[in-house]
């Protein structure tokens, strides 16, 4: 019993015996070698308190590599080949040696670290989650194309098998092992399909649990019943908050799209005496959800570092995703009460280059290729209003917008002074070439190859796709976020920055 309470101070002290600086940075080294490798890089995506990041392998001519890259306490590397994935976390001062064969990916993958312990750990993850993607596409198809309605109780009963199911891989593949990582590794799962609860609305009527016999985990049948016992989304853990980045995408949706006459979160409100006065603010439209979100928070984060990282995150999502001038108010009015010198900082630093996307600031200029080898550039439109269309191959809602929207979209300004730019970013020259193609795409289509690291993506902050943009006579961003066809059927012609008020 002394060492079940032992190990249960370990992993689940509270905050404020936890509690460390999220924005602590380290190192992380990748080394290993591909076979039959078809390119010299092989990109993985790193998750962070923003949005993840996405970086490079190169490879040398014999297929190896090894690299260091910056890393901010734990963060998770998600690394895709063809249609398998692994993902793993990654510590600092980590080194992780990795080999497969490209020709096929998940029976050759294997994966190493400094010590048996840390080979093991990375070995678990590793080897569960490749599996795990097949369990994931398996239980979405359950819960969203059945033929039947489901009733709560079995949308409930096939996330709660699922999740067991995966804690049971986990302790099947570690043998008896329990560290630190295991735990985590444990907990992303338990928020990913909490999250899933979330978006079934299920919470809070439902909550996961395990079912697993203890009996067939005798080493940790006691760490069993503490993973039921502490795993509590409504209950504050800022060592998952720094380590855990399914808690964070958690708490950050949870808040957002919390509908409940109660507070979320049980020991996260602040008191109700302690409720700090808002700032009365200049923002007056009555859909400026980043003003939302920044009260919100306000009101249910006691924690600083907690409200000022959900407030910096909803300001960077609200520059991507909503009017330019609605965001810009919220930036402004966070930017005197951010009491995180990290956080403050980066807000600021984001801002500088974002601003360049404010309507009425000169469009950044690009050259791109066309479908012709020709190279076209912004500057050849000028005169002209430009609705520029970042899609891609792979994107389901991009090609229903090209398919049902933008054809009456054409002929609604047929003949008259705009130019329909389409911007694919996801694909090389051919698949590219195919699906204009297949799709039947008009307009001035060019490729922007190379996706996050293309110099044209980053200069218009595309986070996601679609996305649009327009811009006026002038060269002047008019919206960055502008309408998709298929929200223009019903827009109001006279609306500043749509295509009517900008052509007059």
């Amino acid at each position: 019993m002394k060492v079940r309470y032992l190990l249960f101070l370990f992993f689940y002290l509270p905050f404020s015996l936890r509690a460390q600086d999220f924005y602590t940075t380290g190192y992380f080294v990748l080394k290993g070698q591909v076979k039959n490798a078809k390119t010299n890089l092989v990109d993985f995506s790193l998750s962070s308190f923003f949005d993840g990041s996405t970086y490079s392998l190169k490879l040398a001519e014999d297929g190896s590599f090894n690299q260091r890259f910056a890393i901010q306490n734990q963060q998770s590397i998600f690394l895709a080949v063809d249609s398998e994935a692994v993902t793993f976390l990654v510590i600092n001062k980590d080194t992780v040696d990795m080999s497969w064969d490209e020709n096929n990916f998940s029976k050759t993958f294997l994966i190493t670290g400094k010590s048996a312990i840390r080979t093991k750990e990375l070995q678990v993850e590793a080897i569960a989650t490749v599996e795990r993607l097949k369990t994931f596409i398996s239980l979405y198809q359950q819960l969203y194309q059945g033929g039947q309605p489901l009733t709560p109780e079995k949308k409930f009963t096939l996330v709660n098998d699922t999740y067991n199911g995966d804690v049971k891989k986990i302790f099947d593949l570690s043998g008896g092992l329990f560290t630190q990582s295991i735990d985590h590794f444990i907990t992303r799962l338990y928020f990913k399909y909490t999250g899933i609860l979330r978006e079934l609305e299920l919470l809070p009527l439902y909550k996961l649990r395990l079912t697993l016999d203890p009996s067939t985990y005798p080493a940790i049948s006691g760490i069993m019943d503490g993973i039921d016992k502490y795993r509590n989304y409504s209950q504050l853990n800022y060592d998952w908050f720094v380590n855990v980045p399914e808690f964070r995408d958690f708490i950050y949706d949870y808040v957002r799209f919390y509908n409940m006459n109660r507070t979320p979160f049980m020991s996260w409100a602040t008191p109700s005496t302690l409720t700090p006065k808002l700032e009365k603010s200049k923002v007056t439209s009555p859909s400026n959800f980043t003003l939302g979100y920044y009260k919100e928070a306000q009101k249910y984060f006691a924690y600083a570092d907690v409200k000022d990282w959900f407030i910096t995150k909803s300001i960077f999502d609200g520059f991507k995703f909503y009017g330019f001038t609605d965001v810009e108010e919220v930036y402004k009015l966070f930017a005197t009460t951010c009491q995180n010198s990290y956080l403050k900082d980066t807000l600021q630093k984001y801002y500088a280059a974002i601003k360049r996307l404010k309507p009425g600031n000169p469009a950044p200029g690009f050259t791109l290729k066309g479908e012709t080898g020709q190279t076209v550039s912004l500057s050849d439109f000028q005169g002209k209003v430009v609705y520029l269309d970042f899609w891609g191959v792979g994107c389901g809602p991009c090609i229903d917008e090209l398919k049902n929207h933008v054809p009456a979209l054409h002929k609604r300004f047929e003949g008259k002074d705009v130019v329909f730019v389409n911007i694919c970013v996801d694909v090389e020259e051919k698949e590219w070439k195919d699906a204009i193609k297949k799709y039947n795409i008009n307009g001035v289509n060019l490729l922007a190859v190379g996706w996050a690291r293309n110099p044209v993506v980053k200069s218009y902050n595309v986070s996601g796709i679609p996305h649009y943009v327009l811009i006026d006579k002038k060269g002047t961003i008019a919206e960055n976020n502008a309408n998709r066809p298929s929200q223009m059927e019903n827009e109001n012609a006279i609306k500043k920055g749509s295509i009517d008020f900008l052509l007059k």
